[in-house]
């Protein structure tokens, strides 16, 4: 699984909050899943329409975005709880 994250640059309080949340759930299931960091003006780049930050992709596909995620959901997640 790969999240990725879409951030300002440089960082909002909300952004740094959730690299920590994504970089705890890498370090607690590293075989199961990485994370990438991309900008704003990369993800534009790249076609992907941001509108608000931080926007966390799963595999691609929006999970959530204006809001920091729960360590605890991203966690079953990856694990398929």
């Amino acid at each position: 699984m790969q999240f990725t994250l879409i951030h300002n640059e440089p960082s909002c309080r909300k952004c740094r909050e959730t690299q920590a949340v994504l970089e705890a759930v890498v370090a607690a299931c590293p075989d199961a899943c990485t994370v990438r960091y991309l900008t704003v003006a990369e993800a534009q780049a790249e076609g992907l329409g941001v509108v608000l930050t931080p926007t966390v992709l799963v595999d691609g596909q929006v999970l959530c975005a204006g809001i920091v995620p729960r360590q605890a959901g991203l966690l079953r997640l990856v694990q398929g709880n």
